[in-house]
């Protein structure tokens, strides 16, 4: 799964910031986790519902857990995080295409782990896994040399204030430099963010439909992507 979801519908240059709080960016943490399996599951309700089984507290345990297992495609150590002085306020996260479907498989262990733990059970593990199968057919190839955007999202309290923007400006830098030709992100079509994205460069490169899942009502997917050279 990789869905995104952004705060800011305005434009660039109407972007006002409260120079009283300074907005750090910087890598997350292990100590960050408490607001991650809100940030993520806003990113893509219908689609993180339908894949935890309309298990809100299942999809919690889950992110908790990815949040600290080594390798996870949710964890701290793929996370950059927006902040001031006391507060999370916003995360990236992201990694090269080249390490995209490893992380991926890294799933299983957290759900796993679960298990072990008494936090879920074989059959809700396995439901979660045939679910979120179905649902990754929606997600186009990640080449190698892209930098994958796999969320980005905003306190709701912080929203409005530009953050999402500093957020993926810096993954953009930091991609480039790293030697990315591309950056790439998947959206739903009916989330606001795809015009906040458009503004800054991205374009929508393939749209994404499951027959299978229309009875679920999830909307279509939009791969977007935005050249780095």
């Amino acid at each position: 799964m990789a869905h995104k979801s952004i705060d800011n519908p305005k434009r660039d240059q109407e972007i006002k910031f409260d120079m009283k709080t300074p907005i750090v960016i910087e890598p997350a943490t292990s100590f960050h986790g408490e607001k991650i399996p809100d940030l993520i599951f806003s990113t893509a309700p219908s689609v993180y519902g339908h894949s935890f089984l309309n298990d809100r507290s299942l999809f919690d345990r889950f992110m908790l857990a990815s949040w600290t297992a080594p390798a996870s495609s949710y964890g701290y150590r793929e996370t950059t995080i927006a902040r001031d002085t006391d507060d999370l306020l916003g995360i990236e996260i992201g990694y090269g295409g080249e390490r995209y479907y490893e992380l991926h498989e890294n799933g299983s262990p957290v759900g796993r782990t679960l298990i072990e733990n008494g936090s879920a059970t074989v059959e809700q593990m396995k439901a979660v896994g045939r679910a979120s199968y179905d649902t990754n057919f929606q997600i186009p190839y990640v080449p190698a040399d892209a930098y994958y955007v796999m969320s980005l999202a905003v306190t709701e309290a912080s929203r409005g204030k530009g953050i999402g923007a500093m957020l993926l400006n810096n993954a953009l830098e930091e991609a480039q430099k790293a030697g990315y030709r591309t950056l790439h992100l998947d959206v739903l079509a009916d989330n606001p963010a795809v015009e906040f994205y458009k503004r800054l460069g991205l374009t929508c490169m393939v749209e994404s439909v499951s027959p299978q899942l229309r009875e679920f009502d999830l909307p279509v997917e939009y791969r977007m992507v935005k050249r780095l050279r």
